[in-house]
């Protein structure tokens, strides 16, 4: 009989590309090497025990924000209103994509029940992505509804993102983790953080899509790019004007489109408007892979976009993000296990179009004996804790 795996991760009502293929990613690995790996639908926003994914398009709400000054209102209304049409579809696409693609659990768990699902399970993944973050402090995310003496504790590529000064914090996320079979982390520079909190030895591992092939994932690739021609792909979760502006330069220069996804963040944004030649308002996941597997180059300021422009061996600029300083942290950390920094454009010298046309035909000097040894070493970590 296989071994049931409940995974722990920031999953259910996701809009975020990224999350949702690290989510895909992590059950696919599990579930090709003889386990039966699911997510757990957890909603970290409700109380409510009747949420499903049946409805779940009427729980997204998206907020148009209008313009205080009335005369552009009539304007600016009808084009928002188109534009949030294509959101609506976006939505509804990956909502199909995380309905059909990933498994999960059917009944959706919220703080005050999600014990009951204890009983389902042999063991518990915490991870991947950003689920130990401060900002967003939960004990589920912890596994802390999980006795660890009774069913195995593990964390898969957990990532924090920043500092945990708060001693009180300190003191409860040493508790949650005192009955942890094994612990690993995403980001490099989240090691000695997590050690100063726990005696238990840490690992370093890397991101769930980084365990399936690059084969596996142009598997998964759309056919959206064939007709786009030669193009760049611009594709920022942040508000950054600098590199947008960047990225159009870039493009106008090489005589190129400038492809984008605009309003990642589900609601209307202003340096999102004209942001892009072609805008792709209902992109799915499956697009998202093929628009940087086909694209000339790839301006981004999200960890997974540069996650999948290494996958897939592309010419790629990584951006801060000024509203997130400690994201940048997440891109370096991945940026320094491939031997690239060069591509993280976060100074003055390196925000301006002379840098980006010194660089962008340069190879990236990766150490694939490193990486492949790094990758090989994780999958040996999940396979040798679960068993």
């Amino acid at each position: 009989m296989k071994k049931r795996i409940g995974i722990l991760t920031q999953y259910y009502l996701s809009s975020n590309y990224g999350g949702l293929l690290q989510a895909y990613g992590l059950c696919s690995f599990l579930n090709d090497n003889g386990y039966d790996a699911i997510q757990i639908s957890y909603n970290q926003y409700c109380d409510r025990n009747d949420l499903n994914y049946a409805n779940s398009n009427k729980a997204i709400k998206i907020v148009i924000v209008f313009s205080n000054k009335f005369k552009n209102f009539c304007i600016k209304l009808r084009n928002r209103i188109h534009k949030m049409s294509g959101l609506r579809s976006r939505r509804r696409n990956i909502c199909l994509f995380f309905r059909n693609r990933i498994p999960h659990t059917e009944f959706v768990y919220s703080e005050s029940n999600i014990k009951e699902c204890v009983h389902e399970f042999d063991c518990f993944i915490a991870g991947s992505d950003q689920i130990w973050n401060p900002r967003r402090f939960s004990s589920v995310y912890f596994l802390g509804f999980v006795d660890g003496m009774e069913k195995k504790k593990l964390s898969y590529a957990a990532s924090i993102c920043e500092t945990i000064q708060n001693p009180y914090v300190q003191q409860t996320l040493k508790k949650y983790l005192s009955d942890y079979t094994a612990i690993s982390v995403r980001e490099k520079y989240d090691i000695p953080i997590v050690k100063s909190i726990t005696e238990k030895p840490i690992e370093w591992v890397v991101d769930p899509v980084f365990l399936l092939s690059r084969e596996t994932w142009e598997k998964e690739c759309s056919t959206i790019s064939r007709r786009l021609g030669k193009y760049v792909f611009g594709y920022f979760l942040g508000n950054g004007e600098t590199e947008r502006k960047l990225a159009d330069m870039f493009a106008r220069d090489n005589n190129l489109r400038l492809v984008t996804i605009p309003y990642m963040k589900m609601n209307y944004r202003r340096c999102d408007v004209k942001f892009g030649d072609t805008q792709l308002f209902d992109a799915t996941p499956n697009d998202f892979l093929s628009l940087i597997h086909d694209a000339e180059y790839i301006f981004t300021d999200s960890f997974h976009g540069t996650a999948f422009s290494i996958i897939f061996e592309k010419k790629f600029f990584a951006f801060s993000r000024k509203d997130y300083p400690g994201m940048e942290g997440r891109i370096s950390s991945i940026l320094e296990l491939m031997n690239c920094k060069f591509r993280l454009c976060n100074t003055k010298s390196r925000l301006t179009i002379d840098y980006l046309n010194k660089v962008k035909d340069m190879n990236i000097q990766t150490d694939k004996k490193f990486f492949e040894k790094m990758v090989k070493s994780s999958k040996k970590f999940l396979i040798d804790n679960l068993t």
